[in-house]
């Protein structure tokens, strides 16, 4: 997808393109058969965000509660309705080359306003066109939360269980306490695992570790997780409790875990 690009599934503000009429060509470009088909709502989203040239968030794949996930406010220039595609120019604040290194190796989140809504896009980097960029669109979702991920909270050792692997040690096993699509509050109960843990596999250090996570006989779920947070409680008994992001889920995983959190609701 390139900017200067006249094919009819691709839109800017170069043609004059009626958002229903728009909406109909590109029900007619994605197959029927499509699983990741875009359904008409989404579809509408994308377009008036495009043709408004409205600001949009991008996201990192951070800690979304913690204050430590990186934003950008960016602009969607085009919409390639075959290719699920969406051209992007990133305004501010001027991305880092290390943060376009993340852009390009992880998928990251776009929101869009929609009304009282967010429509939440999942992303990954697809091409550079000099200071735009070209990014995949891999599944997208409608949130009231601002925070943009729905939650589950679950009670003491009645959430999903979850094993994490520390190099070199036994499995650290524990609970969900809630969930998110983009991580979780997990409680390992028993003693200090703070220095054994930064020790092996550190603290906001950006290094994924191997995860497993049991929802039920039926759906268990391998994930690598990046711990941000880990403390140590002696109430009402001797816990750690860990913050986690999910690192790099598939497509599948994504899917599966947003299907489990909306039977919550």
């Amino acid at each position: 997808m390139k900017p200067q690009q006249s094919s009819s599934s691709f839109v800017n503000s170069n043609h004059a393109v009626n958002s229903n009429v728009a909406v109909q060509m590109a029900n007619s470009l994605i197959d029927e058969n499509d699983n990741g088909r875009l359904s008409t709502d989404k579809l509408s989203t994308l377009l008036q965000s495009e043709s408004q040239r409205s600001p949009v968030k991008v996201i990192l794949n951070q800690w979304p509660r913690s204050g430590l996930h990186q934003q950008y406010l960016s602009t969607i220039l085009g919409f390639d309705f075959a290719q699920k595609e969406l051209l992007l120019d990133i305004q501010s604040p001027q991305p880092s080359v290390e943060v376009i290194a993340q852009l390009k190796e992880r998928p990251f989140w776009i929101q869009i306003g929609a009304g009282t809504m967010y429509l939440m896009v999942a992303a990954k980097f697809s091409e550079q066109i000099h200071d735009l960029y070209c990014v995949k669109i891999n599944t997208c979702y409608y949130t009231q939360n601002q925070r943009w991920h729905d939650r589950v909270e679950f009670d003491a050792h009645s959430g999903p269980e979850i094993n994490i692997h520390v190099k070199n040690q036994a499995s650290l096993s524990g609970w969900v306490r809630n969930l998110s699509l983009a991580g979780a509050l997990i409680e390992c109960y028993g003693k200090d695992v703070r220095n054994s843990f930064l020790r092996t596999s550190g603290i906001n250090t950006n290094e994924p570790v191997a995860a497993n996570i049991d929802f039920d006989d039926k759906f268990s779920m391998a994930i690598q997780v990046n711990v941000k947070q880990c403390n140590f409680y002696r109430k009402p008994c001797c816990h750690s409790k860990l913050r986690v992001i999910f690192d790099q889920q598939n497509t599948l995983n994504t899917a599966r875990l947003e299907s489990f959190l909306s039977s919550f609701h």
